[in-house]
Protein backbone atom coordinates (compact mmCIF):
# COMPACT_ATOMS: atom_id res chain seq x y z
CA UNK A 1 0.00 0.00 0.00
CA UNK A 2 1.43 3.37 -0.97
CA UNK A 3 0.94 6.59 0.93
CA UNK A 4 -0.80 9.51 -0.77
CA UNK A 5 1.53 12.12 -2.19
CA UNK A 6 1.43 15.80 -1.18
CA UNK A 7 -0.05 16.46 -4.63
CA UNK A 8 -3.05 14.23 -3.85
CA UNK A 9 -3.59 16.05 -0.54
CA UNK A 10 -3.39 19.44 -2.25
CA UNK A 11 -5.86 18.28 -4.90
CA UNK A 12 -8.31 17.04 -2.24
CA UNK A 13 -7.95 20.27 -0.25
CA UNK A 14 -8.40 22.28 -3.45
CA UNK A 15 -11.58 20.36 -4.29
CA UNK A 16 -12.90 21.04 -0.76
CA UNK A 17 -12.11 24.77 -1.08
CA UNK A 18 -9.39 24.81 1.60
CA UNK A 19 -6.52 25.82 -0.69
CA UNK A 20 -5.95 27.69 -3.92
CA UNK A 21 -3.57 26.29 -6.50
CA UNK A 22 -2.08 28.39 -9.28
CA UNK A 23 0.26 27.35 -12.05
CA UNK A 24 3.50 29.28 -12.27
CA UNK A 25 3.74 31.25 -15.49
CA UNK A 26 7.43 30.42 -15.76
CA UNK A 27 6.86 26.64 -15.50
CA UNK A 28 3.43 25.18 -16.24
CA UNK A 29 4.40 21.97 -14.40
CA UNK A 30 4.81 23.83 -11.11
CA UNK A 31 2.09 25.20 -8.88
CA UNK A 32 1.85 27.39 -5.82
CA UNK A 33 -0.52 26.34 -3.08
CA UNK A 34 -1.92 28.75 -0.51
CA UNK A 35 -4.77 28.68 1.98
CA UNK A 36 -8.16 29.92 0.88
CA UNK A 37 -10.29 31.79 3.44
CA UNK A 38 -12.09 28.53 4.26
CA UNK A 39 -8.74 26.80 4.86
CA UNK A 40 -7.49 29.59 7.12
CA UNK A 41 -10.66 29.32 9.22
CA UNK A 42 -10.23 25.56 9.59
CA UNK A 43 -6.57 25.96 10.58
CA UNK A 44 -7.48 28.54 13.24
CA UNK A 45 -10.14 26.18 14.65
CA UNK A 46 -7.63 23.31 14.67
CA UNK A 47 -5.01 25.41 16.48
CA UNK A 48 -7.55 26.41 19.13
CA UNK A 49 -8.64 22.76 19.56
CA UNK A 50 -5.02 21.64 20.04
CA UNK A 51 -4.34 24.45 22.51
CA UNK A 52 -7.45 23.50 24.51
CA UNK A 53 -6.45 19.82 24.50
CA UNK A 54 -2.94 20.73 25.67
CA UNK A 55 -4.31 22.91 28.45
CA UNK A 56 -6.61 20.13 29.65
CA UNK A 57 -3.94 17.42 29.36
CA UNK A 58 -1.27 19.38 31.25
CA UNK A 59 -3.65 20.81 33.87
CA UNK A 60 -2.64 17.97 36.22
CA UNK A 61 0.83 19.50 36.60
CA UNK A 62 1.57 21.84 39.49
CA UNK A 63 2.27 25.42 38.38
CA UNK A 64 6.11 25.16 38.68
CA UNK A 65 6.21 22.02 36.53
CA UNK A 66 3.80 23.51 34.00
CA UNK A 67 5.98 26.62 33.74
CA UNK A 68 9.09 24.44 33.31
CA UNK A 69 7.35 22.45 30.55
CA UNK A 70 6.31 25.64 28.73
CA UNK A 71 9.82 27.04 29.04
CA UNK A 72 11.38 23.89 27.60
CA UNK A 73 8.85 23.80 24.77
CA UNK A 74 9.66 27.39 23.83
CA UNK A 75 13.39 26.55 23.90
CA UNK A 76 12.85 23.61 21.52
CA UNK A 77 10.86 25.83 19.14
CA UNK A 78 13.52 28.55 19.23
CA UNK A 79 16.32 26.05 18.59
CA UNK A 80 14.46 24.51 15.66
CA UNK A 81 13.88 27.93 14.10
CA UNK A 82 17.61 28.60 14.20
CA UNK A 83 18.13 25.45 12.14
CA UNK A 84 15.80 26.60 9.34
Amino acid sequence: MTEPSPFKYAHADDSAGFVLRKRLPSDNRAETVQFAAKGRRIVQKAIKAVENADEEFFSCLPEPQLNAYKSLTLAVIANNRRLE
